[in-house]
Formats: C-alpha cells, sequence, structure tokens
C-alpha cells in the first residue's frame, strides 16, 4: 500500500511541476507573441499617432483663425448696431420736424380762410 501511494504521489507531484512548467512556458511564449505583434506594428502605430497629431495641429489652426473671424464679424455687428440707432434717431427727429411743419402749415392755412 505504501508502494502504491508513494507511486501515486509521485504520478500526482510530477504531473503538476510538469503543468507548471507547461504553464510558465506557454505565458513566456504569449508575451513574447504579443511583444512580436506590438514591435511588428510600432512603426505603423507611430505614423497614425503622426497623422493625428498633424491633424489636431491643422484643426487647432483652423479654430484660431476662425475665431479671428468671429472677433471681427462681432466688431462689424457691434458698429452696425451703433449706425442703425444713430439712423434711428435721425429719423425719429425728422419724423418730429417734419410733423411740426405739418401742424404749422395746417395752422397757416386755417388762418388764413
Amino acid at each position: 500500500m505504501h508502494i502504491l501511494s508513494t507511486i501515486v504521489g509521485t504520478l500526482l507531484g510530477g504531473g503538476t511541476v510538469a503543468a507548471l512548467i507547461n504553464y510558465a512556458s506557454s505565458k513566456g511564449s504569449n508575451s513574447v507573441k504579443r511583444e512580436d505583434v506590438y514591435a511588428d506594428h510600432t512603426q505603423e502605430l507611430f505614423k497614425r499617432l503622426d497623422k493625428l497629431t498633424d491633424e489636431r495641429d491643422e484643426l487647432k489652426d483652423q479654430v484660431l483663425e476662425q475665431s479671428k473671424t468671429i472677433d471681427t464679424l462681432n466688431n462689424q455687428i457691434k458698429q452696425l448696431r451703433q449706425d442703425n440707432d444713430r439712423l434711428i434717431e435721425q429719423v425719429r427727429k425728422l419724423t418730429e420736424k417734419v410733423n411740426e411743419l405739418v401742424k404749422t402749415d395746417t395752422e397757416l392755412k386755417g388762418a388764413t380762410k
């Protein structure tokens, strides 16, 4: 019985050791395989990163240019509003003068009758 338990223990222990060695070697080979994949695509990834960086820089330049255009247009709108307010005030004053002239003309015509 002792011999049987020794044989079973040895087989199980040996199997465990073999399994651990197999697992360790598979982990090592997986990481090597992953590193190979990353190494194979490193140039491609850097090219994509450079392309994205260039696109971002172009977009930043466009945003700055458009911001300047927006500022210019806002200043023009402000100036046009001021011009519009001045014109409205001039029309109001001219309307008052016309109304005064019409009133005066009506009074003169009424006095001459």
